[in-house]
């Protein structure tokens, strides 16, 4: 009986690894589409400038976390917000007709924030190597 365990660990395993990687792969997928949809397709100035970063894709593909970021300096989040939900249609009607999923993954988008993060690190860094005694 513990063998019998063992097996079934070990497929639970090797199906959870396959539709983890099939997740990612659907991901690059759908971030590649919104990409050439964002250039192509959608018209929104308030979108001119908006890079997806990455998309993260729930286990059953339902769903999309859409990580985005703007390209200027000054952005206004929520402005640039309102442009992705309302083109979430388009978006949709875009990975309908270049993939063959069986659902359509609902949308959710969210800022990315590592762009910003790695920024900070970047300044802070730089302001050591300027004074190393004024370190904010």
């Amino acid at each position: 009986m513990g063998r019998t365990h063992g097996v079934t660990s070990e497929l639970e395993a090797i199906v959870g690894e396959r539709s983890f990687r099939r997740a990612d792969r659907v991901g690059a997928a759908v971030q590649r589409v919104l990409g050439e949809c964002l250039l192509t397709q959608i018209h929104d100035p308030r979108l001119e400038h908006v890079v997806i970063t990455a998309v993260q894709m729930s286990a059953d593909l339902r769903s999309a976390r859409v990580l985005y970021h703007t390209l200027t300096e000054v952005d206004d989040r929520d402005a640039v917000a309102a442009g992705l939900r309302s083109a979430s249609g388009t978006m949709r009607r875009a990975i309908s007709g270049a993939l063959r999923l069986r659902y359509v993954p609902r949308l959710s988008f969210h800022y990315d924030e590592a762009l910003d993060r790695a920024r900070r690190i970047e300044d802070l860094i730089a302001a050591v190597r300027r004074d190393p005694d004024d370190v904010p």
